[in-house]
């Protein structure tokens, strides 16, 4: 059980560290991306905040051009928000911002608000009378439920958007006529009973979350072409119903849509979906759909979430259109045996198919270019594959059966899948040939026999935990065309390599990853070429348990060696990290690789030194400075990137970091855009 090994591998590092390394990076299109401040502040009967979101990175990104209502301060039990404070317009109520707010009976809500956030005014059961102006275009979640003496609502015509419940538990639905509740083209409720075939308005152009929520009577259900959103959990708990018809205009339908329908046997969802998704605690759109035994996936779906079909335990057979590039966990691994996957198709996402016991047939394309971690494991399928090495359109994505010995991958081998050869404990080497040019995360984390690794001249990045508690391996060689070792959550790509001694790492590497060394315990020394650029923390000089040990980094002054002994000093109370400087190879000269070129606006191409003696110490371009004559002409960054933005001239110039002399210049000329 491999996967179960790896969540036991990392438990006990996960309780030693606790939190994550966290990086702050620059402004992204006008809204800083800051570190948590206290920016709250009161004026009126209100408190305000900046309204904030979450990049791809979890950075939290803050616009200060704005403000959000975070509260209620007054003493009154009628209120109105101002449309702007401090010459900032107030654009959105924030998150329970009125949550079981008692005294509150009248809000008036100006149109500067755009959009009122879940459970805002969550109840709060003395309010009886909402006044929306036109601009707000968006009610969230749950936005008014439980207001149990609402009564009169003012809803604009600019709201286009309505969450799961907006209104659920309060006089005001409960006193609509009976029949479908609309809010401007959407179906945002049932008031009374819904039997039998449910009729939708054909200009209906969206279904809210929850709008039929256990309608249990509900035997069928036309979706018209007007709709362009099933909203989450719409139709869940409709446990009679028995025939869902989606039109041709709906295009999302979000998570739990159709959960729990356990009368659903059959459905058809057409290539104008684009995109299927989970909803609150990961809720499949057709989760728990126990009847379901057939279901089309027309061409044109591009986005299938994870667990859409979990618990579907009548759904046996399954085919996923070549539209869909990437193929997750669908959900249902206790009774799915055939998968077919259409031409187009690209990635089988990590453990994808995990633990589907019955899973015997795969039919994979040879669209499939990547294929993740344990996208297979503990199924019939990879039990049925010949022993050794299980390829897949040239991926070595699993091992089947106990390896032995040498591995040897073919030489045309594109790709090693991450977790590939975990806990091969009797493999003692591998050569990786030069076709590969990744070895991902935890490929040979446990291979505890292994004591030879040679690393091709095609790895460009190692992963982490690729070599995790490998506890035989003595010394590797890291080669110049591996640019990065990289982390993988709790784990650097050597971490616990109790018996390694010697490793030499090449010119050309770049990155050394958080913990890419960590308890390597047997390890005392090494030299940093000046090609890296950056030291993750806690990569050298720790054991297992975060305790320091004798270390000593060998490498030039000024470079990233230098600068991880520092951080270690100044960061580590109990730090025993050591530098020892080398005698650095000085350049006689140094020049771009081009001294002149002509562009048109808006063109690039970037600059790189050649220096003399080409193995001079500081020849690489990140320690050179880069600047232009005329930024209005040309700009260059700091890696030699070069872009003309209007017609004329400039002199584009590198400056050594190390001494500050101007080393090289290029002349930048920029033709006029054509009329």
């Amino acid at each position: 059980m491999k996967r179960g090994r790896i969540a036991c591998l990392f438990l006990a590092l996960v309780l030693c560290i606790g939190v994550f390394p966290v990086q702050v990076f620059a402004a992204v299109s006008g809204q800083a991306v800051v570190a948590y401040e206290e920016t709250q502040f009161t004026s009126g009967s209100f408190s305000y905040d900046y309204p904030y979101d979450y990049d791809a990175n979890y950075n939290r990104i803050v616009n200060k051009k704005e403000l959000q209502v975070v509260g209620y301060v007054g003493s009154g039990s009628k209120a109105t928000i101002p449309a702007s404070v401090a010459g900032k317009p107030v654009t959105s109520i924030d998150y329970g911002a009125f949550m079981d707010d008692w005294r509150l009976s009248e809000i008036v809500i100006p149109g500067s608000v755009k959009i009122i956030h879940n459970r805002a005014f969550f109840n709060c059961t003395s309010l009886t009378k909402v006044t929306m102006g036109n601009g707000v275009s968006e009610i969230g979640n749950e936005v008014f439920q439980g207001c149990s003496k609402l009564t009169e609502i003012k809803i604009p015509a600019s709201v286009t958007n309505l969450g799961n419940n907006a209104f659920a538990e309060t006089p005001w639905l409960a006193n609509q006529p009976a029949g479908v509740v609309y809010i401007n083209n959407i179906a945002c409720a049932y008031s009374g009973t819904a039997k039998g075939t449910l009729t939708i308005k054909t200009d209906t152009k969206a279904i809210a979350g929850s709008a039929f929520y256990g309608q249990k009577q509900l035997t069928s259900v036309s979706i018209p072409n007007s709709v362009k959103k099933i909203g989450e959990s719409a139709f869940l708990g409709c446990s009679g119903l028995t025939k869902v018809t989606i039109g041709t205009g709906v295009s999302v339908i979000e998570g739990g849509a159709f959960s729990e329908c356990t009368k659903l046997a059959e459905i058809r969802i057409p290539g104008n979906v684009k995109e299927i998704q989970n909803g609150y605690g990961s809720e499949g759109a057709f989760s728990e759909c126990t009847a379901l035994k057939k279901v089309t996936l027309v061409n044109g779906i591009e986005k299938i979430a994870n667990h859409t079909f979990s618990g579907c335990k009548n759904l046996i057979e399954l085919s996923i259109p070549g539209s869909v590039k990437c193929v997750g966990d669908l959900g249902n691994g206790n009774s799915l045996k055939k998968i077919v996957l259409g031409n187009g198709v690209a990635e089988i996402n990590r453990w994808a198919f995990s633990y589907y016991e019955n899973l015997s047939e795969i039919v994979i394309p040879t669209s499939v270019q990547t294929i993740g971690m344990g996208a297979f494991e503990a199924t019939k399928w990879l039990k049925n594959q010949p022993a050794g090495v299980v390829y897949v359109n040239k991926i070595a994505c699993a091992s089947n059966g106990t390896m032995k010995g040498a591995l040897s991958l073919k030489a045309d081998t594109k790709a090693i899948s991450g977790g590939a050869f975990l806990d091969q404990e009797q493999l003692t080497s591998v050569t990786f040939p030069n076709s590969i040019k990744e070895i991902p995360e935890l490929a040979f984390a446990g291979c505890s026999g292994l004591t030879n690794v040679t690393i091709g001249k095609g790895v460009v990045t190692i992963g982490g935990g690729a070599f995790f508690d490998c506890t035989k391996l003595t010394e590797i060689v890291i080669p110049g065309n591996v640019k990065r070792l990289l982390p993988y959550q709790v784990s650097g790509a050597f971490t616990r390599c109790t018996a390694l001694k010697k490793v030499t790492i090449e010119e050309g590497v770049t990155e050394i990853g958080w913990k890419a060394f960590f308890g390597c315990t047997q390890l005392k020394e090494v030299v940093i070429p000046s090609s890296v650029t950056s030291i993750d923390a806690w990569a050298f000089g720790y054991d297992g348990g975060f305790e320091p040990t004798p270390f000593t980094i060998k490498g030039y002054r000024s470079t990233a060696a230098e600068s991880y002994v520092k951080w270690e000093k100044e960061t580590m109370e109990n730090s025993v990290v050591k530098f020892s400087a080398l005698t650095p190879k000085n350049m006689t000269s140094t020049k771009f690789n081009r001294s002149s070129s002509t562009l048109g606006v808006k063109e690039t191409f970037s600059l790189s030194l050649i220096a003399t003696p080409t193995n001079a110490t500081y020849r690489y371009n990140h320690y050179f400075t880069f600047s232009s004559s005329d930024k209005t002409v040309a700009t260059v960054n700091s890696t030699g990137k070069v872009t003309a933005l209007k017609a004329g001239t400039a002199k584009i110039t590198a400056t050594s970091k190390i001494d500050g002399k101007i080393v090289a210049t290029c002349t930048v000329t920029v033709k006029p855009a054509p009329p």
